[in-house]
Formats: C-alpha cells, sequence, structure tokens
C-alpha cells in the first residue's frame, strides 16, 4: 500500500519516519528498513536525526533510486543480465571510445565545431595533450544527456533502436540534432544484440510485468517496506514501478510540501 506523507518541514518528515520504524518494526531482527533519497548528504542529514530521536540509526540503507532499481532487478529476475552498461559512469566510457571516429562523420559536424573551438582556446604547446581531456568532458556531457533520456524520453530512445525517426521531416534544425544523437547510442556496445541492450528503459517494462503478477518466491525476495524521503521530483517511468511495488509492499512516500497548511 502507498502512504502518502506531505510536511513543509524536513525534520517533521525525518520525526515520521522514526515513529513508524519504533512503533512498527520489521518481522526480522536483523531485517534493514530501505530509504530512497536524493543524495548521499541527505541520507546522512537523516540518519543523523533519526538518532535523535531514537537514540540510534542502525539497520537502516540508504539509496539512490537508481541503484535500488538495480539490486531490486537483481533480486527478482537472478537469471537476467544486469550489468548497468548503459548508466552514465559506464556510458561515458563507451562514448569516448567511439567520439573519435566519429567526429569524422559529416552527422557529427556540430560536435567537431565544438572540439576544434575548445582547442583554438589553447596554446599549440596545450592542444595535443587537452585533445583527450576536452573529448572525455564531452563524452561525459553527452552520458548525462542519454541518462536524461533513460528516465524521461524511454520513447525516443525505443524509436531509435527500431531505427525510427523521432522528428517531423519539416523539423529540418531538430533532425540534424536527432541525426546524431540517435546513430551515437545505437553505436554503443555494437557486440549486443538488440534483445540484450538491457538499459532502464526496459529494465523498466521487465520489473513492472514480474511485480503485476510476482510468483510467491518473488514475493519472499521483496523488502518488507520501503521509504521515499525528499526526492524533489521523480521521472514518469517510476510510477508504474511503484504502483505494482505498492500492491505487495508497504511504500510511505515522504514529500516535502512548500505551503504552510
Amino acid at each position: 500500500m502507498l502512504h502518502l506523507y506531505p510536511s513543509n518541514k524536513t525534520e517533521s518528515l525525518a520525526y515520521l519516519i522514526s515513529e513508524i520504524i519504533t512503533r512498527q518494526p520489521l518481522s526480522g531482527i536483523f531485517d534493514e528498513d530501505i530509504v530512497l533519497i536524493q543524495s548521499q548528504g541527505m541520507g546522512t542529514w537523516l540518519q543523523q536525526e533519526l538518532s535523535t530521536h531514537g537514540g540510534v540509526s542502525a539497520l537502516l540503507q540508504c539509496q539512490m533510486h537508481a541503484s535500488f532499481i538495480w539490486r531490486l532487478a537483481k533480486t527478482i529476475m537472478p537469471d537476467d543480465r544486469h550489468i548497468p552498461l548503459f548508466e552514465k559512469n559506464n556510458a561515458r566510457w563507451e562514448i569516448f571510445k567511439h567520439l573519435p571516429s566519429k567526429l569524422e562523420d559529416p552527422k557529427y559536424t556540430l560536435l567537431k565545431q565544438y572540439v576544434m573551438g575548445q582547442q583554438k582556446a589553447l596554446s599549440e604547446r596545450e592542444q595535443g595533450s587537452a585533445q583527450q581531456k576536452i573529448l572525455f568532458e564531452l563524452s561525459s556531457v553527452l552520458a548525462d544527456v542519454f541518462d536524461a533520456y533513460q528516465n524521461y524520453r524511454p520513447d525516443w530512445i525505443e524509436s531509435w533502436e527500431q531505427g525510427d525517426s523521432i522528428m517531423e521531416s519539416s523539423q529540418a534544425d531538430l533532425n540534424v540534432l536527432e541525426q546524431w544523437q540517435s546513430d551515437l547510442w545505437c553505436s554503443l556496445y555494437p557486440e549486443l544484440m538488440l534483445e540484450e541492450r538491457r538499459h532502464r528503459s526496459r529494465l523498466f517494462a521487465s520489473l513492472i510485468d514480474i511485480l503485476q503478477a510476482p510468483s510467491s518466491d518473488v514475493k519472499k525476495k521483496l523488502p518488507e517496506r520501503l521509504f521515499i524521503f525528499g526526492l524533489s521530483a521523480l521521472p514518469p517511468q517510476w510510477l508504474p514501478v511503484m504502483s505494482a511495488l505498492s500492491q505487495h509492499v508497504d511504500i510511505h512516500f515522504f514529500v516535502h510540501n512548500p505551503c504552510q497548511y
């Protein structure tokens, strides 16, 4: 079941978590509560608040929401492949590997002009050693962009992998931007077959299918409850996952509401 707790004070939300943990202990003495957080700093602050209210903060896992999804997938789909190749920390290196050759492609003219502009700002002595740094920084930015697409534009990624365009033919300027982005995305990990490209969009779809009709073995692997604390935004594709999970797990959603009442 989904429980919603709005408040205009973050301290009040932390107090509510402390009260729930104290009054409704988990069934197993060594079971751990899971709290999804916005940042690691928020997790540290929350644990300090809980220890203030309860005297101690133990058996509590503060996880980023993306990490929780990957761990949940590993737990309930152990036979599937869950190497987060398309997460940005790994994707940036794959982009960095392909980017030098891609810049010779006419589709990548805008990126090539950007790289050349960055190099011109340097002295001749610095250009040689700085080129790899420029390419890596650009790869990191592109990995962030693709990470955002996995969260907010999974339909774009699906269209690209099917060889389709998301732009109308009349949108010439946008077509230029889409051409190199779709080509670069589909070029990542060329050794993988289409069905093996287990990025976040496909992972969410598989999770929803399993959670909507879980077996008794899957239900045993689910956490007893889940706290979601202080998230300022949640990607739309998270909502079906949380809805399916809430049919079997108590999900306590603590929302910061700026209103006075």
